[in-house]
């Protein structure tokens, strides 16, 4: 599959693959500030 071949690449390790991380993490930093906690 062409994911699979990509990660052989070392796609984990490239600066978009990083950015796309560090964006989806603060993402879910801000929902959870967002979401009134019960």
């Amino acid at each position: 599959p062409k994911k699979r071949k990509l990660e052989e690449l070392g796609f984990h390790d490239s600066p978009y693959y990083r950015i796309r991380e560090a964006v989806a993490s603060l993402r879910g930093r801000f929902l959870q500030v967002r979401t009134p906690n019960p």
